[in-house]
């Protein structure tokens, strides 16, 4: 059985958060669409204190909105955010979107990018942080930013020219791997940003990106299967329905969301439309 521990009060509507350590940020937008103001809060766990890290006003008449942050501790020790404004305006149809590197031990801005993509478009992602660059999926591409400048070190535009704004991101094998929403899948190098391998035929529409043992694992909408691909190669190894599929108890069974994967175990865990399953991984 869980116990009920508290409850948070947001402060505006949209809610949305993510966890560090002991810490968890949210942001919040004030406002019915276009929203006029947008904070970056954090939160300690245990005690519920909250603080405002960050917070914004809607420009020129664009709809403003922070997104929580990935977090990075540099070799001075001082923790930094990397986290986005995602901004539109209607009518005219038009996005923004800024991106910041923010320094929490110092409460001072490190760099900001203003309209950092032409189509003023971004997914809704925690960024992703590796060996001090900073990955983020933005509508139509992918960029590899300095952590510490903020300066673009590459931009990696799907050849296919799908979309990323449903797809998803994870580092594997000193590899970043990109979905788009659409059906292809690339390994591309964490330093030039250079395609190592591509699989176009990976599915549409990919859920959350998880790694383990040599392969990554995601549902696609598409075909609501789980798919395995061998990180080294791109190949895809099985892929799978949900085994209740065609039970007549649970017309219309299928995967989605992601999957959690107990390593010591070596089993996947799985939710469909009305079963949680687990599998044995060899």
């Amino acid at each position: 059985m869980a116990t009920f521990y508290g409850t948070i009060i947001s402060t505006g509507g949209d809610l949305h958060m993510c966890v560090w350590n002991d810490k968890f940020f949210h942001s919040t937008a004030t406002g019915i669409n276009p929203f006029t103001h947008s904070e970056l809060v954090m939160s300690d766990i245990l005690t519920q204190n909250f603080r405002t890290i960050y917070e914004v006003d809607s420009v020129a008449g664009y709809s403003c909105h922070l997104y929580p942050p990935a977090v990075l501790i540099n070799d001075e020790n001082d923790t930094l955010l990397f986290f986005q404004n995602r901004q539109w305006k209607s009518p005219p149809y038009d996005g923004k979107i800024d991106f910041y590197g923010y320094n929490m031990s110092d409460d001072t801005l490190l760099w900001k990018l203003d309209d950092i993509n032409e189509s003023g478009n971004s997914a809704v992602f925690i960024p992703l942080i590796h060996d001090n660059k900073v990955y983020f999926k933005a509508g139509f591409e992918v960029f590899c930013l300095d952590a510490e400048t903020g300066n673009i070190i590459w931009e990696f535009d799907p050849p296919s020219f799908s979309d990323m704004l449903l797809g998803n991101l994870i580092i594997a094998e000193n590899m970043l791997i990109v979905k788009t929403s659409g059906s292809e899948l690339y390994a591309v190098s964490l330093e030039s940003g250079g395609i190592i391998w591509s699989n176009l035929q990976a599915g549409d529409t990919p859920n959350s990106l998880a790694y383990f043992d040599g392969v990554v694992y995601y549902v696609a909408d598409s075909d609501s299967k789980l798919h395995a691909i061998e990180v080294a190669t791109g190949k895809e190894l099985w892929s799978i329905i949900s085994p209740n599929r065609y039970e007549s108890v649970s017309f219309g069974t299928y995967f989605y969301n992601g999957v959690a994967i107990d390593p010591a175990t070596r089993r996947l865990y799985i939710t469909d439309t009305h079963f949680i399953n687990c599998f044995q991984l060899k």
